[in-house]
């Protein structure tokens, strides 16, 4: 046991610095490769990697198809975000919890990331969060997850947090296109109605929005995606890849199953609160695919309700969205009651 536990260390250790990955709102994929290359090294010298093999590590861990929808979702959303981002309400609450339900999470904390007043920025990201807990597209964990447990189910809380979330009235936000709200929403709606086929659903978005992205740019000023966001990406899923190379999810999965006993009744909000710790620690894209992996070795853990748990937690952990938008610090005390939210709700409801 001691060696699955050093061996899941020396190849987890970088998850742990995936906040620093981060300077100034904007992902470093440089300092991502530094990390993944750490990890292929502790990989290498514990014997559970062979370099010329890891290529194929995404495929034996089964994290292949979660790797493949997580990059089409960034991508989806970046170029939704580049042909103009979505727009259907004048009301900011209503405006950006739509923008986080249809582009994502990531996406419309962006699209808000240009606001002058930092404060402002926070309350329409957090508010988006609470918009992408209310569709299947909106969120990571949900995207992920949402086959495992009924979503629909954490769309009260979703409309909770961004109710918390309170963007005033006067915050005044002029961007989005019609025609990119009318994608987009019909891309959210085909991935909650054809939940096996999100790969598909996104590669069709992708494609579409790229088109639009083209004959929008010179109006909304860009024709591009975000790039280092989508290497910052495609680093962080190698690194879950190779932590879980590493033993990370049976040891989780494990620590699950002995939760049981020693919290009882108190063992579905502590998972949650659990889960958002991870979130926060290894942002929500990271969470979300060490949770598939967790679920994928927790088959004989009989605890009731939890996916729907730990889907709950990893939704509302992630400070992603708040580190885009450029107002971490200024969003942390709402972002704290939204936290409070969700481990509540888990609580009296799930318990």
């Amino acid at each position: 046991m001691d060696n699955v536990v050093s061996t899941a260390l020396m190849m987890s250790w970088p998850l742990l610095l995936v906040p620093l990955t981060f300077a100034k709102h904007r992902p470093k994929p440089l300092r991502m490769l530094l990390l993944v290359i750490g990890a292929s090294i502790g990989g290498i010298a514990a014997g559970n990697v062979i370099a010329t093999d890891m290529h194929m590590l995404p495929i034996w861990t089964g994290l292949a198809y979660s790797s493949a929808t997580l990059v089409l979702w960034i991508v989806f959303g970046g170029l939704a975000r580049a042909a103009g981002g979505v727009r259907l309400f004048r009301t900011p609450l209503l405006m950006a919890t739509l923008a986080g339900a249809v582009m994502g999470e990531i996406a419309a904390a962006a699209m808000f990331a240009t606001h002058p007043n930092k404060k402002s920025a926070a309350r329409m990201a957090l508010a988006a969060c609470g918009g992408a807990m209310m569709s299947r597209i909106g969120d990571p964990a949900l995207l992920l997850l949402g086959a495992e447990a009924s979503w629909i189910d954490i769309a009260p809380v979703g409309l909770l947090c961004a109710l918390v979330s309170v963007p005033g009235p006067k915050i005044q936000i002029d961007v989005g296109r019609s025609t990119v709200t009318a994608v987009a929403m019909v891309v959210a709606v085909c991935a909650c109605l054809l939940p096996h086929a999100l790969i598909a659903v996104l590669c069709v978005g992708c494609v579409v929005m790229a088109g639009m992205c083209w004959f929008n740019g010179e109006d909304s000023g860009s024709r591009h995606i975000d790039a280092e966001m989508l290497l910052w990406v495609l680093g962080l899923m190698m690194l879950v890849v190779l932590s879980t190379t590493g033993g990370l999810a049976e040891l989780i999965a494990t620590g699950i199953e002995e939760s049981q006993e020693t919290f009882g009744v108190w063992a579905i909000p502590a998972l949650t609160g659990v889960s958002v710790m991870v979130a926060a620690m290894f942002d929500g894209l990271g969470g979300a695919a060490i949770g598939v992996a967790v679920m994928d070795r927790a088959l004989s853990i009989h605890v009731d309700h939890l996916p729907m748990a730990m889907m709950l937690g990893l939704s509302v952990g992630g400070l992603g969205p708040l580190i885009v938008s450029g107002a971490l610090r200024e969003g942390m005390f709402r972002w704290l009651c939204q936290v409070c939210v969700v481990v509540l709700w888990s609580w009296f409801v799930l318990s």
